[in-house]
């Protein structure tokens, strides 16, 4: 994340991150009898985040003399499940 250095020639913006992204989806149709559908599902999503700024002091007002730690094991878990049942009307004497 270095924008100074694209900005003002010569200095250094040192933020580093680490993060990771995981999860999955399961997700199943099945139809019962005639009109009807029975939907099932289920799905994890896992975010973790670590952000962090290097001591520097090189110019006046830089961060140190210890790491700066923006966000420091930064963690978002999701999980739901779902079930849903969908019908339809009969037309015109349908079944």
């Amino acid at each position: 994340m270095n924008i100074l250095r694209d900005k003002i020639p010569g200095t250094d913006f040192p933020a580093d991150t680490k993060s990771t992204n995981l999860g999955y989806a399961i997700e199943a149709e099945i139809p019962l009898w005639g009109r009807d559908t029975l939907r099932i599902g289920n799905e994890l999503r896992r975010f973790t985040l670590n952000d962090w700024w290097s001591p520097t002091m090189d110019t006046v007002g830089s961060s140190g003399p210890d790491t700066l730690l923006s966000v420091n094991n930064g963690r978002r878990d999701r999980f739901g499940s779902y079930v849903e049942w969908e019908t339809s009307a009969a037309k015109d004497g349908q079944n």
